[in-house]
């Protein structure tokens, strides 16, 4: 009970200290930090402190090889993940985050990807949810720093309260102080919610208004930790995915695509009311976004740099 408390306020020294913290809870404080030389240490020592929880090390080696590969040093990222044994993802022995969490590193580790690093990331920073693993490719440079930030929700950071989430960005985004350009990928996880939960928020006639308020909420939270001298760009929403429609839920699914539309129109209208940089490139987030997936929901880090080539050639 503490120790959720701890984490719910964004307590994070207090959970990393604690001996009773969940090691879920654990992983996601030492993240949110955003000290990368404590992260690495502390996610080395943890190791060796579960060296006889198969299950356990193979949820600290996921979140390792994810510091390595947003470090950009694909070498140890690829030796990290190379030592995970079959018997950490047999079933049951990794929740769903961190069994879409691997897929997702499989994914990005199996081609030999080389980019050029966008203009974005010369003294920069990139901060948000797991596409930053994707984006890290265009971003991860000596000039640079990218913040990976799991589960990093628009909800999260709307909330009145101080908690986790918030203390992350705030962590985030100090750090990045001295930085020109700072980009952030946030609300994709809140939108693609919307395919399951669909239900639960049509039914309140209110909905419109919540939407929208969360939305300018965080936005607005994230949007006022900018120095006067600091750009900051946001990554648009992508476009409706059928294929995420559960088959239970196909008679629904021009609801579901309405409400999606809608909620992705309002994000990208606030941030850019708020002062954000729009990240967008509407001909491919709107028809090429599904044929370049490399899971559920993540793209092939080409594809962000095609975005990406997109609006910077517009501006």
């Amino acid at each position: 009970m503490i120790d959720n408390l701890h984490y719910e306020s964004g307590e994070l020294e207090k959970v990393l200290e604690s001996k009773t913290s969940p090691l879920e809870q654990k992983l996601f404080a030492c993240l949110f930090t955003a000290d990368k030389t404590f992260i690495n240490r502390f996610l080395l020592e943890l190791g060796r402190d579960l060296a006889n929880d198969n299950a356990s090390l193979g949820r600290v080696a996921l979140f390792l090889t994810a510091t390595h590969l947003t470090n950009g040093n694909l070498a140890a990222a690829n030796q990290q993940f190379s030592q995970l044994t079959n018997s950490i993802f047999e079933s049951g022995n990794l929740t769903s985050f961190f069994a879409s969490l691997a897929g997702l590193i499989q994914e990005l580790l199996r081609d030999d990807i080389k980019l050029e690093k966008t203009i974005l990331s010369e003294n920069g920073a990139l901060i948000g949810d797991s596409h930053t693993l994707s984006l890290s490719y265009l971003w991860a440079q000596p000039t640079s720093e990218v913040f990976y930030l799991p589960g990093l929700t628009l909800r999260g950071l709307s909330s009145p309260q101080k908690n986790s989430y918030i203390q992350a960005i705030e962590n985030a985004t100090s750090v990045s102080l001295r930085k020109d350009h700072l980009t952030f990928s946030i609300g994709e996880i809140d939108a693609r919610n919307l395919y399951t939960h669909f239900a639960k928020i049509l039914v309140k006639k209110s909905y419109k208004d919540i939407m929208s308020e969360t939305i300018r909420t965080s936005l607005n939270f994230v949007y006022g930790l900018r120095a006067p001298y600091q750009e900051f760009y946001i990554f648009n929403l992508p476009g409706f995915n059928p294929a995420l429609v559960e088959k239970e839920n196909l008679k629904h699914k021009a609801k579901i695509k309405s409400l999606y539309c809608e909620f992705k129109e309002v994000f990208s209208q606030t941030a850019v009311e708020i002062g954000f940089n729009l990240i967008d490139h509407k001909e491919m987030l709107e028809t090429e976004h599904i044929n370049n997936l490399v899971d559920h929901a993540h793209f092939h880090p080409s594809f962000y740099q095609t975005i990406l080539a997109g609006y910077l050639s517009s501006t």
